[in-house]
């Protein structure tokens, strides 16, 4: 994990390493808001079988999440998908949304929240 004085230069994390959240099944927060002055935040996710998001809204912030690996259903603002690898998904501020992992396969997405001040 990178303290305080190596935020301020440029960094690797790897695989694994970031700070493990209790959000969902799996997630990493691999680019804390501080170290990008509050303009983004970044998460590694894995989604297992069966997980579902409640369907909520942030007020402020977009959300964009890379589905890398699996297929995600998604809900925004009354609508309903699914998303596939390599499939990007905008959550606008103020929208409410939902996601879930109905396969029988863990998902793994990367998610990126802006601004992550109020995150």
């Amino acid at each position: 994990m990178l303290d305080s004085a190596q935020r301020e230069h440029a960094a690797i994390l790897d695989a694994g390493e970031g700070q493990l959240l209790s959000l969902g099944s799996r997630t990493i927060l691999t680019v804390r808001a501080e170290w990008t002055g509050g303009a983004y935040c970044l998460l590694d996710q894995i989604v297992e079988p069966g997980f579902i998001t409640p369907a909520h809204f942030h007020e402020n912030e977009s959300q964009v999440s890379l589905v890398i690996d699996g297929r995600l259903g998604f809900w925004i603002d009354g609508e309903e998908f699914e998303a596939g690898p390599g499939a990007s998904v905008y959550r606008p501020p103020g929208k409410p949304h939902a996601l879930w992992n109905a396969t029988p396969s863990p998902v793994r997405m990367i998610e990126v929240t802006t601004p992550a001040t109020g995150f």
